[in-house]
């Protein structure tokens, strides 16, 4: 995946957990009723997932519409979608976002659909919390799954 160019500003929706836009009838409602050429997709791995559904499959589906990605983890009984939505929680108490490489989210699927389309765009690693060690050793941890096992140079 590659830095978008000099194409201009884009404008992309973000299906967020708890907000208007969160499921996956929503997502393809924008979808279908909108033009690609203007409106595009910014993919939140942990949100997708706890919302019910499989990143990698949203990925599939509108690779080519996505123009950013929040990367987050989930545990990985929520690979695919989480069976069950989640009520807001205390993302210090309950955390449900996690370091990448949890297991939750198939990064390297997405990765590989993405290059294999040749997707553009900006990778943004959130953590919302980090409840068990400190928020430094967090972004190391990602940091080190990022060039480790995706093996996407960090700069």
């Amino acid at each position: 995946m590659t830095t978008p160019g000099a194409e201009g500003l884009k404008f992309g929706v973000h299906p967020h957990m708890w907000t208007q836009l969160e499921n996956r009838r929503e997502i393809d409602a924008i979808a279908e009723t909108t033009d690609p050429r203007y409106v595009n997709f910014v993919l939140d791995t942990g949100h997708i997932s706890m919302a019910g559904i499989d990143p990698l499959e949203l990925t599939r589906a509108y690779g080519s519409r996505i123009i950013e990605f929040h990367l987050k983890d989930v545990t990985p009984e929520n690979r695919g979608g989480a069976r069950q939505r989640r009520d807001r929680n205390d993302v210090m108490k309950d955390p449900i976002f996690f370091e990448l490489g949890k297991g939750g989210v198939d990064f390297s699927g997405i990765k590989a659909h993405l290059d294999k389309i040749g997707g553009q765009g900006w990778l943004t690693v959130e953590l919302d919390s980090s409840p068990y060690r400190p928020p430094k050793e967090s972004a190391r941890i990602s940091r080190e799954y990022i060039e480790k096992t995706l093996r996407i140079k960090v700069g």
